[in-house]
């Protein structure tokens, strides 16, 4: 038996079941019920459709129908959309014929309308950008011009229709599905601001229809106070490639209405008397009215208000009036108004002199009278007025301001001054003492230097010690001024402020100065430590001096006081015997000796001054005679003659002659003061030493300390007991005698004082110990009283003198003189705008002149211009080692410092035709700041009032 069966379930046709038999005597198949079997089959399947285009069907089985149909966006272009499967297996025609023909299948292709034009979605302002309708199409969407994107999508997809897929609809660019979202189209709207603003000069804006949007509708008009000249009111915001821009018919806005200034705008105005107005524009608006006033006026204006009005609208349209910068109209006569001037000629100052009966405080008309101090004449110019009183007029002047006039109608200003007289004081001197002289001191001895070469009022000069001559200050004054004594007349005066005291040097060793060698004091000797000899370091020729003193221990006979290096007796002397002095060249060559003893007055232990002198003469045969003197006094020679000295047996000195002897031994005892010459010393020379010096070993002629004072000068130093040395101001014996500054009063102290050999100062008379003199109260009376009936409403307030505060306390003794140091001034520390020449820098003596820069003036009349640097005085209370030097006045008070303010109306009116004066800060004066407004091209200048080069521009002091 044999069965069948097929590996997939397909349905089998024939007998499926046979077994093997016999017939007719042959094996054969048979069917199960023994009849001959049909063959087992297979159905014939149709062939499978595709997905795209299946609809319907009842399988492929033969006689299955099936429908076919286009997917979603496609549409039928040919084929058969219904089929029936045949038993060949194949797909054919549904048509009652036979032979059935076969089927074609159905051919698709894109719907090019699937989906409606996307216009009737899209709202205002919307452009869609699309050309193809298919499914999956896309349009492109965008704002028109004058339109900016609100909401919504600017893309879509044509999709499915969810509801029916036969047709299409826009969505959202996303996969196609039956579930794709929607389009929701690009939406929009006016573009902001899509013209631009208008820019009028002197117009408005009247009305915007639909403000700056496309399509809107502007109308244009003039602002007030100006008219329509030219253009077009009205414009259409229209769109252009990139912005919307305003039209009119084709004409864009370079055509838009422009507007002029009403000429007549605000009323003229009326300027009251002496008062001119000016306008910056007529009376146009926004025209600027200012004033100036006429000359010798001055503004009469409030000054928190600046002095301007402006034409701006007024109350009724069309009509401009006068306002203020807060838009408060004034009539221009009441606001901006002028005066009469007062101050209209500058402050009338005459350096050294004095202005008196001012009258009308310097207006226009105003008076007043001119003259210079003592010892000062009056000049206009080069022309010398004399000693005067001069009257001047305030007259019109110039825009700057009035002009101060003579009598005569010359204008004064910097013409006129005061000229110190010269020859107002004497010659300055100097005394000394020489041999108990009082004497006046010769050119030599004394160096003076005057300020001005004809001593002229106010000129200063110094006297001083040549030290190079070995003079020394004792008493007077070293620095003085020319000035004037009790009768009005000249005369030198002490920085102080009194009359000067007359200068006073002493000599600090021998009157005679041509000195080869000097040396002071005791230089051989017991005092000096050396008891043998001193070589002088001088060539000796054929004249020559050698001055010296001597003071013997005792008589030695054969001790030398001098000898030469030459050896056998030459150059030499020598006692010879007791108190006889023997000088020689040589044996019986310009030999002398004489006895010193002076009828037994003196003798060792005593003083002797020993001069030898030469002078061979010249020429081969020239004669010469040696001299001895001792005190003064001439040696006779030996023997006749014996003290010529002759060419043919003459021993050159040289440099071989010795203090003490060489060959022979030193006369013991001091030596004191040697003075060496190279000329023949005369007797009267020889004498004035003697007399004038002290060889006294170890004396000082600095005693005592140097006594000090509190406002008071030595005004005498001397020495009654030993005239020789009665300017000497600290030497035992000295007396010196102090007086009180000017103004100043005793308070305690001694004003007579004298020095000790102690060293001590002592009141003069008493053996008290002398205490400092102090000048400690101001004066009573010591200045006339002030008369004030001619000074109407003055009142004298106060008056009195004080007790300073450095006599408060017991005075103590203060440093020795050598120790205290005077400097300069200090640096004089000055106003703005002042300027400043000084004599001789800060140093003692010098003379400051104060005056103000070009274009100032002084702020006050009182203030002093002429300062002279004085010394400084000592206080022990507040020395720190340096004395301060002082500035006062020329008559001794502390000064008022000057001070400068700009002149008045230095500068020009800065008002200017094409700018508008903003500001000004301090009128017309120097250093004030204008502001001003230029109209052509609206921008803003600051100028400053200053001296500049001459010019001619009306602005030329302006920068």
């Amino acid at each position: 038996m044999f069965a069948y069966g097929t590996a997939l379930e397909v349905k089998l046709l024939g007998d499926l079941e046979i077994i093997c038999g016999s017939r007719d005597g042959e094996g054969r198949w048979l069917a199960l019920d023994g009849s001959a079997y049909i063959p087992a089959a297979c159905m014939n399947h149709c062939p499978q459709l595709p997905d795209n285009l299946a609809a319907a069907s009842a399988g492929r089985d033969p006689g299955s129908v099936a429908v076919l149909q286009c997917s979603a966006g496609q549409i039928p272009s040919g084929g058969d959309a219904t089929l029936v499967c045949g038993m060949d297996g194949l797909w054919h025609k549904p048509l009652q014929t036979m032979p059935q023909p076969l089927s074609e299948l159905l051919q698709c292709t894109t719907d090019p309308n699937f989906c409606s034009d996307p216009a009737p979605l899209l709202g205002e302002g919307v452009v869609a950008h699309v050309s193809e309708f298919h499914l999956n199409a896309t349009v492109l969407v965008e704002c028109d011009v004058g339109y900016e994107p609100s909401v919504g999508e600017a893309t879509a997809v044509c999709g499915i229709d969810p509801s029916d897929d036969r047709r299409g609809r826009w969505a959202s660019p996303s996969n196609i599905s039956r579930r794709q979202v929607p389009w929701k189209p690009l939406a929009c709207r006016l573009k902001q601001s899509y013209c631009p603003m208008f820019q009028m000069s002197h117009g408005m804006v009247l009305s915007l229809s639909k403000e700056r949007f496309l399509g809107s509708v502007a109308s244009l008009g003039c602002a007030e106070g100006f008219q329509a000249q030219s253009g077009f009111s009205q414009f259409t915001c229209e769109s252009s490639a990139s912005s919307g821009t305003w039209q009119h018919q084709g004409a864009g806005l370079e055509q838009r209405l422009q507007c002029g200034k009403v000429l007549e705008y605000c009323p003229s105005p009326v300027p009251p008397e002496g008062t001119a107005f000016h306008t910056s524009a007529g009376l146009e608006m926004d025209s600027v009215l200012t004033f100036s006033c006429l000359l010798a006026y001055e503004p009469n204006v409030a000054l928190e208000y600046p002095p301007e009005l402006f034409c701006r609208p007024g109350p009724m349209s069309g009509r401009g009036r006068w306002s203020s910068r807060d838009g408060k109209g004034i009539n221009p006569a009441e606001f901006l108004s002028c005066r009469k001037m007062y101050n209209w000629c500058p402050r009338l100052a005459l350096l050294d002199g004095r202005v008196s009966n001012l009258q009308q405080h310097r207006q226009l008309g105003s008076t007043a009278e001119l003259a210079c101090g003592p010892g000062l004449e009056m000049k206009f110019g080069d022309t010398i007025l004399g000693e005067i009183t001069l009257q001047v007029n305030c007259t019109i002047g110039t825009t700057a301001g009035g002009v101060w006039m003579s009598p005569d109608g010359q204008d004064i200003a910097g013409q006129l001054m005061c000229s110190p007289l010269d020859w107002w004081c004497p010659p300055l001197t100097a005394y000394t003492i020489v041999n108990a002289d009082y004497l006046e001191m010769d050119p030599e001895l004394r160096t003076i230097a005057y300020s001005s070469r004809t001593r002229a009022y106010r000129s200063t000069a110094s006297v001083h010690c040549r030290q190079d001559r070995l003079m020394l200050h004792s008493y007077g004054d070293s620095n003085v001024v020319c000035g004037l004594d009790a009768e009005g007349k000249g005369a030198w005066r002490s920085l102080r402020g009194m009359l000067a005291v007359t200068k006073h040097c002493y000599f600090t060793g021998s009157p005679i100065f041509d000195t080869t060698f000097i040396e002071n004091g005791c230089f051989m000797g017991d005092f000096a430590g050396n008891t043998e000899n001193m070589s002088i370091p001088v060539w000796f020729e054929r004249t020559a001096g050698i001055l010296f003193w001597h003071r013997p221990s005792e008589w030695i006979v054969g001790s030398t006081v001098l000898e030469g290096q030459h050896g056998g007796g030459r150059w030499r002397i020598q006692w010879v015997a007791e108190g006889v002095l023997n000088a020689r060249v040589d044996a019986g060559v310009g030999e002398l000796q004489m006895d010193v003893t002076q009828n037994f007055t003196k003798g060792p232990g005593d003083w002797f001054h020993i001069a030898y002198v030469w002078d061979l003469g010249v020429g081969l045969a020239g004669m010469g005679r040696s001299y001895l003197y001792v005190d003064g006094m001439l040696a006779d020679p030996v023997d006749v003659n014996t003290e010529k000295l002759t060419h043919f047996i003459w021993v050159d000195p040289e440099d071989l002659l010795d203090i003490g002897g060489i060959h022979s031994p030193t006369s013991p005892g001091e030596y004191s003061n040697i003075r060496v010459y190279t000329r023949a010393v005369p007797e009267e020379e020889v004498w004035v030493i003697f007399s004038s010096e002290d060889p006294a070993c170890g004396m000082t002629d600095d005693v005592c300390p140097t006594p000090w004072s509190y406002r008071s000068y030595v005004s005498l130093v001397t020495n009654p007991n030993d005239v020789r040395y009665r300017l000497f101001p600290r030497r035992p014996a000295a007396e010196v005698s102090f007086t009180c500054d000017p103004g100043y009063s005793a308070f305690d102290g001694d004003d007579h004082i004298i020095c000790t050999n102690a060293g001590t100062w002592l009141k003069h008379g008493t053996q008290d110990l002398a205490k400092p003199f102090r000048c400690c109260r101001h004066s009573e009376q010591y200045c006339p009283d002030i008369d004030l009936t001619q000074n109407p409403g003055a009142v004298l307030t106060a008056t009195g003198f004080n007790l300073f505060t450095e006599c408060e306390e017991e005075p103590t003794g203060g440093p020795d003189a050598g120790s205290i140091v005077y400097g300069g001034c200090p640096e004089l520390v000055l106003a703005p705008q002042v300027l400043l020449d000084l004599s001789d820098l800060y140093n003692i003596s010098s003379v400051a002149r104060l005056s103000c820069d070009a274009g100032y003036e002084p702020s006050r009349l009182t203030m002093d211009t002429v300062l002279v640097c004085q010394q400084g005085v000592f206080d022990l209370a507040t020395y720190n080692g340096e004395v301060p030097g002082t500035w006062t006045t020329l008559d001794g008070r502390v000064p008022r410092p000057l001070s400068c303010r700009g002149l008045q109306n230095f500068c020009p009116d800065p008002q200017a035709a094409n700018a508008e004066l903003v500001s000004l800060s301090d009128g017309l004066r120097t250093g004030s700041s204008a502001v001003l407004y230029c109209t052509e091209d609206a921008q803003t200048l600051e100028v400053i009032c200053q001296r500049l080069a001459p010019c001619t521009d009306a602005l030329c002091r302006w920068k």
